[in-house]
């Protein structure tokens, strides 16, 4: 079992269903673009300042939480080609 540690080891950025809903780490990204992937939404940046998306930052306290998370968003780190 990993200990949680107190400082985050890093943070995401996350859009869509998958923010928490906290205010106080909201963002506005410009010059990004939202649009639907076939099976979930996707994040291109569009180098447009008009296109905006709204994006929350979370702290990543482990290395196993990110491990987590990439599984769960189909990343592969040693296969980003395929991710």
């Amino acid at each position: 079992m990993t200990t949680k540690n107190k400082t985050p080891i890093g943070h995401v950025l996350v859009y869509g269903t998958l923010r928490p809903g906290s205010t106080e780490n909201v963002k506005t990204l410009r010059g990004f673009k939202m649009f639907y992937g076939g099976f979930y939404p996707c994040v291109v940046k569009s180098g447009n300042p008009d296109d905006e998306i709204v994006v929350e930052s979370v702290p990543v306290h482990d290395t196993d939480h990110l491990a987590r998370l990439d599984a769960y968003e189909g990343f592969y780190e040693g296969r980003p080609e395929d991710s």
